[in-house]
């Protein structure tokens, strides 16, 4: 796949699981069943997705090192919207998304130049 086509990739999956999952859970359920789908999203999803991202980007690392970054600091911003108030907990939630996207990176980068 193509670094272009790869970051197209991760571009929409980041937009996907920030913006358009955590809206859907908050304005189209009730109040309890918004929480525990937030719950699901921050402890479930989000870390995998920061993963994928990360093994992602990590193949190209040169060219796509940013995307764990992004992921990590969209995360806070779309999260507060959604919840309309500015939860400060919510950081130690990006910094854990920051550290497991560079982890997988740097990981899937080490991999990638064995293999070759």
């Amino acid at each position: 796949m193509s670094t272009k086509k790869r970051a197209v990739l991760l571009s929409l999956l980041s937009l996907t699981l920030l913006v358009l999952l955590p809206y859907a859970a908050v304005s189209l359920v009730d109040a309890m069943d918004a929480m525990g789908a937030m719950i699901i999203l921050m402890l479930v999803i989000n870390p995998i997705a920061s993963i994928v991202i990360g093994v992602a980007s990590g193949q190209r690392l040169a060219k796509l090192w940013f995307f764990p970054l992004v992921f990590a600091l969209l995360f806070l911003p779309c999260y507060w919207l959604c919840l309309g108030s500015i939860e400060l907990d919510l950081a130690v939630y990006s910094a854990i998304y920051l550290v497991l996207g560079y982890v997988s990176a740097l990981l899937s980068h080490v991999v990638s130049k064995i293999r070759k």
